[in-house]
Formats: C-alpha cells, structure tokens, sequence
C-alpha cells in the first residue's frame, strides 16, 4: 500500500506534468511490473489508483493525491479526525474551537465521495446565511476542483457543471438532484424548510453490488448553533432512511458550542450531563439523544501546542492566547478556544452549570419528611403548566448520582457527624393546559392527595393571571403558599450567615427566588439537590441560562423572563421557576435557615414535629442499597 509520502511524490509529478512517470511510480511502489507508455494509459491508471484508494477508504491519501498539502492540508490531526469519524458515523455532531476545520474538512470529503460516485450521489451543503454559505465552504470546493491535478474526466469543463450563482457542482448530463448544492437553512425559520423529506432515492441503474438501486445522500450543516431548530426536526426524516450497513446517508452538523441552551448543544449533551471536569477527557462520545459526537479542542491543536504555526490558515497560538485572554470565565475562551460549551459562572448567568451536576443526588433523611407539591399554572400564552414535587427534611448526608455517599460533617469539628436540613426536587409533571381555575385546582388537589401534600405544603404561582387560581385555592382549600414574581423582594435572609436580607440584595422577588436557589445549590451549602430521576433538559438549561445584571444601590436584578425567552426561540424556563418556588416553601415554612451552621426555627411546627422522631443512626448504613431504602420508606411515611 501507498504511504503518504509516496502519493506526494506522485502529486508532485502529476503537477509537473510527468503523468506518465507518476503513473509507473505508482505501479512501481505497488511491486507490479505494468507500466504505461502515453498521457491516456496514464489518466487512467491514476484514476483506478484513486478508486482504489477510496474503495479502502484512504480519503486523506486521495486528499494529498489531488492537491499535496497546498490549497487543503490534510495532516493536521484535526482533519484525521473528522475524515475518521464522518467515515465511520452515518450521523455525527462535530463541536469545536474556531478554525478547527470542522466544517472545512467534512465537506472535502463529502466532495471526495462525490467525485467517486457523482451520478448516484447527492450532498447537501447548508448554512444559515447565503455569505457564509459561499464565503466559507461552496467557492472553496469550486477552487479546489478546479485546482485537483487528476480531474474527474478527461474534459472536465465540458463535463462538469458549476453555477456559483446557484450554488451548485454537477455532472453535465446527471439528474438534477444528483449534485452537490447549496441551501439555506436561516436562523428565523421554524422549519428549515429546504432540508425536509430528503432521502435517497431508488434511481440507480445499473444496480449496485452494496447499495441496489438506491443513491447516497449526504447532508452537512455548518454553523449548527446558528441554525433554526426546525431544521433539526425536518432532519428527522432523513435519520429514518438511515440503513448503518450500507453507509449511504450521512448527517453531518458542526457548530461553536456558545450556550447549553442552543439546541444543537443539547443534541450533543452527554448522558451524565455536561460538567466542567469533562473539559480535558471528552472529546468522543454517544450523547443522551443517541448523536456520535467529535469534540474538537483547540487547546490540543497542533499550533497550540507547539506555540507555532505549523499549519497556516488555521487556529495559531496568538489566537488561541487571545480567547485566553478573555478570562476562563468567558463564553469565547469555552466555545471559541477549547470547543466546550461555556459552563463557569461569568459575569451574566445565575447558577453555575457545574453545579447542576454536581448537585444531583438524594438525600438520606434520618427524620420526618415532608412531601411539597409546586404549582405553575401557565394560564395564558406558550408556557407550560407544570406541576412539580420535592422532599424537604433531615438528613445526615446525601448520595450522589453517581452512587457515593456523603456523610455531614461539623465544619467546626470534621471529627463529629451532624444532620442538616436539604431539599430535594424529585419530579415535575406537565398538566393539561386549561383556563379553568376550578378544574386545575380540582386537578392538583387528586395528585396531591395521593402524595400525602397538604395544603400547607403546596406553593404556587399567584402573579398575574394566577392570582385567581391562587385565591380559589387559598378558599376552597385551606393555606397554600402563593408567590408573586412581581413584588419586591423580602426582608429576609437567604442564608444564616448572611449581614443582609434578600431586599437588601436582590432587586424583586424574581432575583430573590433565582439567588436562592442558586445559594442553596452551592455545594458549600448543599441545602438544594436535584433527584437523578428528574430530566436535565430542559431543567439544567433553564438553570444555567437566566442572566442577571447589577443595578443601582449595590444590588442585582434578574433579566425579565420576556428577554429570556427572546434568547431561547421563545422558550420559558418553566422547570426552573418550579425549582425556585421549592426552595421559597422551605425558606417560608421549612424553619430553617441553611448556612456554614444553620439556624433552626424551634417553635416552627416541622422542628417540633422533627425532634418527637429519633434520629436514625447513620452507621446502619452498610450499602448503597440500604441508604435507598431507609431514605425511600421515610419519604413514603
């Protein structure tokens, strides 16, 4: 077999017009004794050479056959990557730092799979504007076919089409689907509209010896976090034509990672959740929607790590140093230098994305639970009706998702295990959309009474349109704990230690309620935990994206939920607020103050409920199993 060093000499005398040498060298290297004695015999050994080398999927090799390592590169290790990984994957998301050739390199080789099969091969190239679709990708693949030193035919301008009006390569006399095209797929859209219903199509003739009668199709979106997520959705017609074992469709989309609330980064969140200790080991992976996904990490890149630029054209160390720069705190260092999605608290979001896996676990109550229901009733407009549940007790630790037990210990004295109040989320459900205050209320107080959840241990949203909801509750059903978003915030503490209260703090109940949440969930704290069981999208999305900025008289205010979901096509972080009123309950009625040492209300009625139960000793705990089911059996009591 050819090395690459051998097939850059064979470029190199193809380019000098030497085709008949570059074609006995080729025999010659290979150990055969044909040879060739004119320019046609030539051509045509050098183009079974390039349908060898595809047949054994030796596409860098037929990279540096075309065009050497001028006008495309094909050693650098981050085009070996995604030659390798779009080879072996019929649908990949390939996320990565800037000029990282995620997008540059998956259509060479869409290109190289075209050229061996152009009659029976469409590719679909998309973006989500006409500039970049051309600027960045299409006129690079015209400049390159018009610049391979072995061309596809022996009169490639009479044979080959190509409209850079239309955006499109083309064999002259090929069907007018069987192309390579440009199409859009813009950003404002709810469906993409030109990637829906492609499939391939059973037009091949003769039949081929894998595929039959069927064609390839490959489709490639550049840009992803920048694309509609209708596009994503019409894809989905195309993923069920997908047959792993011939190999004839391909889904590729490459993006920047810029926020965990773009769709595209949620398709490519891994099963255990995205987490910030991940950032220098995970770089390929199944993601929890079932995606393969390459990670490309500019930090790791050839001319970062040698400080030089060994490949121009490409992410340089001055570059990477600039993203740097901006601090470990900014989105561009994450998404633009190391091709991670951006998960450090920075200057514009609430709760840190860290936390919200580190923070997912159970509680082990040693002592009596109480089972709290959380109310949105969405009456109007997209917003969802939710109704979520949480635990809210003593305990003497916690398990995490991933099995291991933590036991609480006195700050003061490590030596001496103590209890400590924490609350739990542990599901939240959807309810049917109604504007009926009677028929929801009717509805929560069935759930409710089959949890055990009394009145008193429900809160719901009274703001606005809820405020009628809320006051047939309060009359009809006894003491239900009403939020209003919209009032200032309290003169309460969040924390024990704290010199200030929430109004000194925060500027309105919605700051005061999202800042609560995100104290409690510190894991210096660990007064707020997420059960495993409970989906991280879009809860973990919703968390992690609410910005905040600082306004007059020292305190900070919480972006209105109008700018937020103008960010997030429309989207409300309805799981979130369930979260937020879980911890208001457990602040206004739980009777306890969490902090470094926590305060604790005794004339609260849970506290004296609390202190008629013995403590369970936590030295019984011989397993993981045990722990769940003491902490299972109290929840259920």
């Amino acid at each position: 077999m050819l090395t690459l060093e051998q097939i850059q000499v064979l470029h190199e005398a193809i380019t000098s017009g030497d085709w008949i040498e570059a074609a006995n060298l080729a025999f010659e290297a290979e150990g055969s004794d044909v040879r060739v004695e004119n320019r046609a015999e030539a051509f045509t050994a050098l183009k079974s050479l390039e349908k060898n080398l595809a047949a054994q999927k030796e596409y860098q090799k037929i990279s540096v056959l075309l065009w050497g390592d001028g006008m495309f590169n094909s050693r650098p290790s981050v085009v070996r990557m995604v030659f390798e990984e779009v080879v072996a994957n019929s649908k990949l998301l390939i996320m990565g730092g800037s000029s990282l050739s995620k997008t540059f390199s998956c259509g060479v080789l869409y290109y190289l799979f075209w050229r061996q099969d152009p009659y029976w091969t469409a590719v679909k190239l998309a973006a989500p504007s006409e500039t970049h679709l051309y600027g960045n990708l299409f006129s690079h693949l015209v400049a390159l076919h018009r610049a391979s030193v072995l061309p596809m035919t022996d009169d490639d301008v009479k044979n080959i089409d190509i409209n850079e009006t239309e955006l499109f390569i083309s064999m002259h006399d090929a069907l007018p689907e069987m192309r390579i095209q440009g199409v859009l797929c813009k950003q404002n859209q709810v469906s993409a509209g030109a990637l829906r219903g492609h499939k391939p199509k059973p037009y091949r003739k003769p039949s081929h010896p894998v595929l039959g009668q069927w064609t390839n199709l490959f489709i490639l979106i550049d840009e992803g976090s920048q694309v509609s997520p209708g596009a994503f959705e019409d894809l989905k017609t195309t993923e069920a034509s997908i047959d792993e074992t011939k190999g004839n469709v391909k889904i590729v989309i490459a993006f920047n990672p810029e926020e965990v609330s773009d769709k595209v980064v949620q398709m490519a969140e891994p099963e255990e959740g995205w987490d910030i200790e991940q950032v220098d080991t995970l770089y390929k992976w199944v993601s929890k929607l079932g995606y393969p996904v390459l990670r490309l990490d500019g930090k790791r890149f050839e001319n970062v790590v040698q400080r030089k630029n060994i490949y121009q054209g490409m992410l340089s160390y001055e570059a990477y140093l600039g993203f740097l720069k901006a601090g470990e705190h900014s989105g561009q260092y994450w998404a633009k230098g190391r091709g991670f999605p951006p998960l450090k608290d920075n200057a514009y979001t609430i709760v840190s994305a860290a936390w919200m896996q580190t923070q997912r676990g159970e509680p082990i109550y040693v002592n009596t639970v109480k089972n709290i229901g959380i109310l949105d009733t969405a009456l109007q407009g997209a917003d969802k009706a939710l109704f979520g549940v949480g635990r809210w007790g003593e305990a003497s630790g916690w398990i995490d998702y991933k099995g291991n037990i933590t036991t609480f210990k006195d700050r003061t004295n490590p030596d001496k295990e103590i209890t400590r109040y924490v609350a739990v989320l542990d599901q939240i459900f959807q309810l049917p959309k109604t504007e009926s205050t009677v028929q929801i209320i009717q509805e929560v107080m069935g759930r409710c009474k089959t949890m055990g959840i009394s009145s008193e241990d429900l809160v719901m949203d009274r703001t606005g349109n809820a405020s009628g909801t809320y006051s047939h509750a309060k009359t009809y059903w006894g003491d239900v704990l009403g939020v209003d978003f919209g009032t200032k915030s309290d003169d309460t503490k969040v924390l024990a230690e704290d010199l200030n209260t929430a109004y000194d703090l925060y500027d309105g109940k919605v700051t005061e309620l999202w800042f609560a949440a995100k104290r409690w969930m510190d894991p210096t704290v660990c007064a707020l935990l997420v059960n495993p069981i409970v989906p991280t999208s879009p809860l973990f999305t919703h968390m992690t994206t609410r910005r905040y900025r600082n306004v007059k008289g020292g305190r900070v205010r919480v972006e209105p939920k109008e700018e937020y979901k103008a960010r997030n096509q429309g989207v409300s972080p309805d799981e979130a607020d369930i979260l937020c009123m879980l911890v208001e309950w457990c602040r206004q009625r739980g009777g306890v103050t969490p902090g470094i040492v926590e305060k604790r209300d005794r004339d609260n009625p849970i506290m004296k409920d609390a202190e008629k139960v013995s403590t369970v000793n936590i030295d019984e705990y011989d397993s993981l199993e045990s722990a769940e089911f003491v902490s299972n059996s109290l929840s259920e009591s």
